[in-house]
């Protein structure tokens, strides 16, 4: 399944999703399984712990790193000095929410996922563990927090992951080019 074509679908989804009254009304098939087996269903597993064990880990590192930011968090092209724990505690995909990223990998079996934004790569771990067949680019434009990031994934050296590092309108254009 393509980019366009997952993209699509979600949209598709979105769609049915708001006009429904509740979940019996997604009439379309693949909007009731997905809504299922991605939004509804949300249970633990096994084979996330060790990435919340990291995420526990992180939210106790106080290291403190230069975070470049772009304009998503701060505004503007500056520098913060933050500790790795704050960052953790602050810009880190909930677990709620990172399940369901999961979910909604494991579901669609994408071959190719492209995340902008990967910080210390919590969100990156759990869809490269959705589909572990999968190639993870994640961007990131800080290099500090890219680093950790990097920390990260070579603890998970199953997962194919490659971290791209520069500002998103320099990094995306030459990825998307690549692949």
């Amino acid at each position: 399944m393509n980019l366009g074509s997952t993209l699509s679908l979600v949209y598709r989804f979105c769609s049915f999703y708001l006009k429904a009254t509740n979940r019996h009304g997604l009439q379309a098939p693949f909007a009731y399984q997905l809504n299922e087996f991605v939004f509804k269903r949300d249970r633990k597993y096994d084979l996330l712990k060790p990435i919340e064990k990291l995420r526990k880990k992180l939210k106790e590192d106080q290291r403190k790193i230069k975070v470049l930011d772009f304009g998503a968090g701060f505004g503007g092209h500056v520098f913060k000095e933050l500790s790795v724990s704050y960052i953790a505690k602050k810009s880190a995909k909930s677990p709620r929410y990172a399940r369901m990223l999961f979910r909604l990998v494991n579901y669609l079996k994408p071959l190719t996922i492209v995340e902008l934004g990967t910080s210390l790569g919590i969100s990156a771990l759990y869809q490269a563990a959705g589909n572990p067949s999968a190639k993870v680019f994640t961007l990131e434009g800080c290099p500090e927090t890219a680093r950790i990031a990097q920390e990260n994934f070579n603890q998970f050296p199953y997962y194919k992951i490659e971290l791209v590092v520069g500002a998103f309108e320099n990094s995306l254009p030459i990825l998307l080019e690549k692949n």
